[in-house]
């Protein structure tokens, strides 16, 4: 009877973790009125740092893994609000083009490595652009803001790489965020 006790509160603990797991790497697909509606999605929440708070009508999509998570964004927002922003918060903005991500240098790079790496940042502009607008071409006229750290391509711990670019013409700041915790 005992060992049926214990087998029971094991699979419901097994049961338990499956769900929270399963809820927590769900996809999210969902547009938010403001900023502020954001605040109560823990998985929304952290791409706040990327979005002026008079952002409105803010089209949120998360996919997550074990481990990592892929966010896209995209709100309309004035020129003079990102600029604002942007300079509140210290970002560097480029200009029809995008700044270049941190890739890693390796401890024991080998010239295989240095072949790719080498490789990855000649087609920055492109990955980037890759990123954030998938098959579509950028905006004719933008700016853009790219935060990344150990950008290496690979899933090792602690790669962050955060781009949104705002298309002058249309009012419309559009952005990509993917992190690795492993």
């Amino acid at each position: 009877m005992a060992i049926g006790a214990v087998l029971i509160v094991f699979g419901l603990a097994v049961g338990y973790a499956i769900g929270v797991f399963l809820y927590r790497t769900r996809t999210i697909d969902r547009v938010y009125a403001s900023v502020d509606e954001m605040e109560d999605d823990s998985r929304a929440r952290h791409v706040k740092r990327f979005l002026p708070k008079t952002a409105t009508n803010i089209h949120f999509i998360s996919e997550a893994r074990f481990g990592e998570h892929t966010d896209r964004f995209s709100c309309q927002v004035t020129e003079a609000d990102f600029v604002c922003f942007a300079k509140e918060r210290s970002y560097t903005i480029a200009t029809n083009s995008f700044t270049a991500l941190d890739f890693a240098p390796c401890d024991q790079e080998d010239s295989g490595y240095v072949h790719w790496r080498n490789a990855q940042m000649e087609s920055n502009d492109e990955m980037q652009r890759r990123h954030v607008f998938g098959d579509a071409s950028a905006p004719r006229r933008f700016f853009s803001i790219t935060e990344s750290h150990a950008f290496d391509g690979s899933a090792v711990g602690g790669n962050y790489l955060g781009i949104i670019v705002f298309d002058r013409d249309a009012g419309m700041l559009t952005g990509y965020d993917w992190g690795n915790c492993l």
